[in-house]
């Protein structure tokens, strides 16, 4: 949320996968990776399984210079086995500041108010459930994920990401006169889940209000 999004365009070279939790700054590097690579930014067992995950990435993946959030951040290992040549950069932010962003993303009440109030809105109503079940992915990854969230799971990020150490990288000049994006991920997040709650509910009470009008036109005509 908060960025708009980026249409692939086939035939791009796939070259960063960004591997920074969410809410570390992956909206800000999402837009950085745009400027610097020129290009459209992605972004969140058995063998068999393993080729399936990996025509799959293959597909979605196509058309796309980087990728960047959930749910590819829980996919590294995977996304090298497909582009062994693609840079690896971990989003960092201070792991308690992180641990309370993410709080209420994983709060129950929260996504139960979500799963009612998005449900006549198109893609939305799938919010809560991808909610979800990143929560059981991290879990899985990650070890116990259940509130009050800990913020141990930070603990595997060591990089610290800056502008120039970020063109150095990828071999481009530190573009002049376009400034680092600096794009608020949590207000973001919070002024768009705002609005769907409130386009949802709106929707929820013109529904309402037409069974309501059909059920007295009903009794009073019939």
């Amino acid at each position: 949320m908060g960025n708009a999004p980026s249409a692939p365009v086939p035939g791009t070279e796939f070259q960063v996968i960004g591997a920074g939790l969410s809410r570390t700054g992956t909206a800000s590097f999402f837009e950085a990776l745009k400027i610097l690579l020129e290009g459209p930014v992605f972004h969140t067992g058995t063998e068999e399984d393993k080729k399936v995950v990996q025509r799959n990435l293959k597909n979605l993946m196509d058309g796309y210079a980087a990728c960047t959030d959930a749910p590819m951040v829980s996919l590294v290992e995977e996304l090298l086995e497909s582009y062994p040549k693609a840079i690896v950069i971990c989003t960092t932010r201070d792991k308690y500041a992180w641990e309370k962003s993410m709080v209420t993303l994983a709060n129950a009440a929260t996504m139960a108010f979500l799963k009612f109030s998005l449900l006549p809105i198109g893609n939305m109503r799938h919010f809560p459930y991808f909610a979800e079940l990143m929560n059981r992915q991290w879990g899985y990854m990650y070890g116990q994920w259940t509130l009050p969230i800990q913020a141990e799971p930070y603990d595997i990020h060591i990089e610290y990401l800056k502008r120039g150490p970020l063109c150095k990288m990828l071999g481009k000049l530190v573009p002049k006169d376009i400034p680092f994006p600096r794009i608020n991920d949590g207000e973001a997040v919070e002024r768009t889940a705002k609005e769907m709650v409130m386009k949802g509910l709106k929707r929820w009470a013109l529904m309402f209000l037409t069974l309501g009008l059909a059920v007295f036109l009903v009794r009073k005509y019939i």
